[in-house]
Order: C-alpha cells, then structure tokens, then sequence
C-alpha cells in the first residue's frame, strides 16, 4: 500500500512537473509581448500595408499575395486599441487552445488515468519550441488560428459529424485564416461525410457537399479580387514542385519535431546547451520507441490494436504536411502543424503502452523530462525575439531622432554567427524593414533613408 500512495505521489509531482513547464512558457509569452515588435517579414507583407490602408483590406489587393483577412483585422484592431502585442496574447491562446482540443482527439477516453494523460498531452504541445514559440510573431496568426480551426474540424468531423453547420462554420474560418486551411477542410469532410453515409443521413450529407462547394467557389473569387496573383506566381518560394525539395523539407519537419530544444541556437553551431538538448531528445525518444515495441509484443493485435481509433490523427498528420512540405523554401512556422499532429500521436501511442501503474509511472517522467527540455528551447527563442526587437528599438529611437534629414546612419550592432529568421538576424539585415515600418506610422519622412553606419560588433 505504501509503495502505491508513493507511486501515485511521484506520478503527480512529475504530472506538475511537465504542467508546470508549459504554464512557464505560456506566461513569458504573454509577459513578453509588450517587448516585442513586429520584425522583418511581418512589416513587409502586413504591417506595412495595414498602415496605410486601415480597414479597408480591398485596397491592398495589389501588394499582397495570400488571401488572410482575420490576421489582418486582428492586428488592425490590436492597433487602433493602442496594444499591438495583444496580437501575441490572441496567438498564446489560441495555441493553447489547440493543445486542449489535440489532448482530447489523442486521448478520447474518459477514465481518470486518460484524464490525466489529456493534460500531459497538451502540456508537451504548449512547451513544444516549435509551437507556440514558433508562432511568436505579429504574422503568425493565420498559422496559430488554421492549427485551432483544423484540430476543431476533425474533432467536429469524428466526434459530431452530423453537426454540418458547425463544420462548415470552422471551414469558412479556416479558408480566411491560411490558405493550407483547405487540406484539413478536406480531410474532416471527407471523414464526416463516410460517417453520414453510413448513419444513412443523406440530407446532411448533401448540405456538407453543397456547402464546401460554395465555400470554395466563394473562397476562389476572394482570393482573385483581394490578391494579387501574379505577385504569388512569380515569387519563387512559394513555388510547388515534386523533387528533392520534398526530401529537404521533410528532413527538416522531421528534425525540428523530434529535436527537443531550441532549432534557432543549435543553427548557431554546437553548444553546451545544444549538447544536452540532443542527448534529451535521444534519450525520449529511443525511450518512447521502446515502450512501444514492448507494448505491440504484449498487446493481442499487435500495433494495429494499440493505433485503433487513431486513424483521423494519423491523416491529420500526413494532411499537415501539404502543401508546404511542396515549397522551395519552408520556415518554422510551416513546421508547426506537422509537429502538433505528430507529437499528439506520439503521446497517444505512449498514453496506450504504459497502462501499467509502473509502465506509466515512467512515461510521465519521460514526458517531464519532455517538458522540461522543450520549456528550455521555447524560452531561449522568446529571449531571442525579444533580443531581435531590442535591436531594432535601438535602431529605430536613433533614426527618429534625425526625422526629415533624408539620409540617416543607425549604429548596426549586431552580427550573428549564422542568420536565422528573426531569432537571430544581423542588424544591416534588419535596418530596412525598421525604415519602413516608420514611414509606414509617419514617424519619418517618405524621404528618410535609414543606413548602417558600418560599425557592426
């Protein structure tokens, strides 16, 4: 008895443990938010435009590429409310959001011991530094809220299909979150529609079919009259093609997930914490391999019985995938939706091998051990974002000091190793952008032409 009430007292402190991380992370996210500005790509293709058109989104049809007018009106409104980081906190919620609705689809029962693994689950996927802190950024809507909306579709699709309107209310959303929205709206159509045909609801079913049609058709003219097209096809990242592009960005889907700790600093070469980082993510994961080549051994049925029922999951990982894994070019923020749907499967086939008081007693040290690793790697890439606008708040208090003076040197301070994304971007790389976005507020003259003076350290 007493060695039951200490088991279950380990498992707990563990369960607080991995809860714990996320809520860490979560917290400096929101805490943060006011430090960060928007950086980079973010002011070129919507902060920018957002400036000078307001409200009315037809207007920069022009100059932009991808239809994605909630992004759009979230920042408008964060804006004109005088607290553009609320941009940050709406993104740190819905990721939250997603991590709930993700727990649920990986783990459906409703014991107290599934209960407890829903937690952990989302836990892992909060904490995880190629999601929420991933998604750290003014443009990072439209990705944070098409993963919510997808996660929402299929758990609508498998749990309540014959709630058509419902679907389709989470379709229409999806497509004016992120165009990538579509393969999900596929797939939870798809999966509804086989569960309406053999429930014999044939009115539903014709209203799900006749609704994605008019959503596509409505989604298709929007995209024509609020875009512009030739824009997108010439730009070449953007570009779709089956070569070893698909290899490359599959590697790199795949490392990002499975790598425990923060991407941004291992691109800057090895490390101690890089170090430690790879020793954790192998540890886990050969762990996790192995407790579930013992599970398919014991199990009647073999891995076919310990996956039943995740099937939708699986799909909705594959569906991640596209069309992004297609690009000539992928970022972090592509990676996020695969690495959300793989690591929920994961913790789903871990939650079912380890029914065993002592089996589970060890996966949940595991999965802290999880937490706590990516907890680290998210932390680090929030400091560096906030490092990353610290250094264009540098640049831009040097700039408006010197407004309408045509030419203006800025001291570029700062040169990375290597360039990666905003976590880690020079300062002559940055200093553009800045220009702009102060033009762009009228903070400085259309004529104001901010430079680096030369001295980078």
């Amino acid at each position: 008895m007493q060695d039951v009430v200490e088991s279950r007292a380990t498992t707990r402190a563990l369960t607080a443990c991995a809860l714990g991380a996320a809520l860490l992370v979560a917290t400096v996210a929101v805490a943060g938010a006011p430090h960060v500005v928007p950086l980079y790509d973010a002011i070129y293709a919507l902060i920018e435009p957002l400036m000078r058109h307001g409200g009315d989104y037809l207007a920069g049809a022009t100059e932009r590429d991808f239809f994605r007018p909630i992004e759009y009106y979230v920042n408008l409104a964060a804006y004109r409310l005088s607290v553009p980081w609320l941009t940050l906190v709406f993104i740190t919620l819905s990721v939250g959001a997603t991590a709930i609705v993700l727990a649920w689809l990986a783990t459906p029962e409703r014991s107290p011991a599934a209960q407890s693994w829903r937690w952990l689950t989302a836990a892992v996927l909060v904490a995880h530094p190629l999601l929420l802190a991933s998604a750290y950024g003014y443009d990072r809507v439209s990705q944070a809220l098409a993963n919510l909306l997808g996660a929402l579709a299929l758990l609508c699709a498998t749990r309540r299909p014959r709630a058509v309107t419902l679907l389709l209310v989470l379709h229409a959303l999806g497509l004016a979150s992120k165009e990538s929205y579509a393969t999900f709206m596929l797939l939870s159509s798809a999966w509804a529609a086989a569960r309406l045909w053999r429930q014999k609801a044939h009115a539903r079913l014709l209203v799900l079919g006749l609704g994605c049609l008019l959503l596509l058709v409505a989604y298709r003219g929007l995209h024509a009259a609020t875009t512009n097209e030739a824009l997108l096809a010439s730009t070449p990242r953007y570009q779709l093609s089956l070569g070893i592009n698909v290899l490359h960005n599959l590697a790199l889907y795949t490392a990002g997930t499975l790598f425990l700790g923060s991407t941004a600093r291992a691109a800057q070469g090895i490390s101690w914490p890089v170090a430690l980082w790879v020793a954790v993510s192998l540890g886990v994961w050969s762990a996790w391999v192995f407790a579930i080549v013992c599970a398919v051994r014991r199990t009647a049925g073999g891995l076919a019985a310990l996956a039943a029922g995740l099937a939708p999951l699986f799909l909705a990982t594959f569906a991640a995938l596209l069309p992004s894994v297609l690009m000539k070019d992928v970022s972090e923020n592509n990676a996020s939706c695969f690495a959300l749907f793989f690591t929920a499967s994961a913790m789903a086939l871990l939650g079912r091998s380890s029914a065993e008081p002592k089996a589970r007693a060890w996966a949940i040290l595991g999965v802290a051990i999880a937490a706590l690793s990516c907890a680290g790697g998210s932390l680090e890439k929030f400091a560096r974002v906030r490092a990353t606008s610290a250094d264009a708040s540098f640049m831009a208090a040097q700039a408006l000091v010197h407004a309408d003076e045509g030419r203006i040197p800025v001291d570029c301070r700062y040169k990375p190793k290597r360039r990666y994304s905003v976590y880690y971007m020079p300062s002559d790389v940055l200093v553009n952008s800045i220009n702009r976005y102060l033009v762009a507020r009228g903070e400085l003259a259309a004529t104001d032409v901010m430079s680096c003076r030369g001295s980078v350290l």
